[in-house]
């Protein structure tokens, strides 16, 4: 996973070096988090387990809330 929003350039479909560059890594980040956070239907823990462990193990374990997911969204609160 590469920059501030840890992304995969297999994910992003990018190379690695596009990702080192912070705006481009944050707006691909954003963006990837937007479209699970839809193909989850707005459900956070959800979409975060699936940018944290992929869209695969976030179905396999679906209900389970994941310590990621958790501690994410109390950051969030919290700023």
């Amino acid at each position: 996973a590469v920059g501030l929003m840890q992304v995969m350039p297999h994910t992003a479909q990018l190379d690695r070096a596009a990702l080192t560059v912070p705006a481009i890594n944050i707006v691909v980040g954003v963006s990837y988090l937007k479209r699970l956070l839809e193909r989850f239907d707005g459900n956070w823990h959800m979409a975060l387990n699936a940018y944290n462990k992929g869209p695969t193990a976030a179905l396999r374990e679906r209900g389970a809330k994941s310590r990621y997911a958790v501690k994410v969204l109390k950051l969030a609160e919290k700023y």
